[in-house]
């Protein structure tokens, strides 16, 4: 193993490190991005299907749960569909910056 020898200097460590703190942060300003917007979705999804499961239990007739199904199903999609262009727009600015 290699190991790099550092200044005896603390104003030439406090800049490295300063240096290696900067490029973590901007190799992971693009990741975290990505895992804060999922964590995000998956709250919101979550929050949706227990809203989604209490009006289907309050269903009187099949007609009525198909109906709350089908609008669950379409409003689902609708919000997948926008977190991927989400996503997508965020690796495409990541790419961008690196």
């Amino acid at each position: 193993m290699v190991t790099k020898k550092t200044s005896g200097d603390p104003a030439a460590q406090e800049a490295e490190a300063s240096g290696v703190q900067e490029a973590l942060k901007s190799g992971m300003a693009v990741p975290a991005a990505i895992m804060a917007g999922a964590l995000r979705f998956s709250a919101s999804r979550l929050l949706a299907q227990a809203d989604h499961l209490l009006r289907l239990s309050a269903c009187r007739d099949l007609a009525e749960a198909s109906r709350l199904q089908r609008e669950f199903l379409a409003s689902s999609l609708e919000s997948y569909k926008d977190e991927a262009s989400l996503v997508a727009e965020r690796l495409h600015i990541g790419r961008k910056a690196s």
